[in-house]
């Protein structure tokens, strides 16, 4: 994962070079809220057939990674 505005221009002008058109991701920056330890949580929607089909959350302080905690989503109706 290359967040933009974390890395030298050196990095994101490489991590260009290196995207597949049409394959790759973007996602404007936003600064999410933290909890009580610099906890944020990241939710990611799975979609199938153009429509939501679930919910996934991580927990991390910090950059969202492989270190992150899975946690349960309490989705109400």
């Amino acid at each position: 994962m290359v967040i933009g505005k974390l890395v030298t221009a050196e990095v994101w002008k490489e991590s260009l070079a290196h995207a597949r058109p049409g394959r790759w991701i973007v996602q404007r920056c936003f600064h999410a809220k933290e909890g009580p330890r610099g906890e944020i949580v990241n939710y990611g929607v799975f979609v199938l057939g153009g429509e939501a089909a679930g919910l996934y959350a991580r927990v991390q302080v910090g950059a969202t990674d492989d270190r992150a905690l899975s946690a349960a989503v309490l989705v109400a109706g």
